[in-house]
């Protein structure tokens, strides 16, 4: 059976850093349109910054990882996703042209993670609703994120259950 995948380049830890500074971008353009002070809107690349600075360490030590390292490595990647999905409905207020990309971006992070079940769901909710930046176009570019997710899934995934509810809704 052939493998679906997204090409996307770049190690974890730079492609985080990348969607955290996005997402702040768009958060800033958001806040300046509906004049909510920037003090109020926090940044996601502060929060996880440090988080990848320890990241970066340990991936680029000349050393042998342990399997004790390996599920660092893994619970830290955890928690820069938690933080970056629970940032992620901004996306929907992204510039038409970016919107895909930009989560295309995100859930390639979300499956290099070791609970892509927990993630996935939540993607799908912030996928339901309405696109602001894009009205007209907003539910066919939900439909095509949503079927890349599907299909990028192993066909006896159980999360692709999930996904294809958020299509059918």
């Amino acid at each position: 059976m052939a493998t679906n995948t997204l090409l996307i380049e770049g190690s974890f830890d730079e492609l985080a850093d990348e969607l955290a500074r996005y997402i702040d971008t768009i958060r800033k353009n958001v806040s300046a349109a509906s004049a909510t002070p920037s003090a109020e809107v926090t940044s996601v690349h502060a929060e996880i910054a440090q988080l990848l600075e320890k990241l970066r360490e340990k991936e680029q030590s000349e050393e042998e990882l342990t399997e004790e390292q390996t599920k660092e490595i893994q619970n830290e990647r955890t928690e820069v996703l938690k933080k970056l999905v629970l940032a992620a409905p901004v996306l929907n207020g992204a510039p038409e042209k970016e919107i895909t990309a930009a989560y295309n971006l995100l859930v390639y992070l979300v499956r290099q993670s070791s609970s892509v079940d927990m993630f996935l769901p939540k993607i799908c909710a912030f996928l339901a609703k309405p696109m602001p930046s894009s009205p007209l176009h907003g539910p066919s570019i939900a439909l095509s994120i949503l079927a890349t997710i599907f299909n990028t899934l192993d066909a006896d995934d159980s999360s692709r259950y999930h996904v294809f509810l958020a299509i059918m809704a």
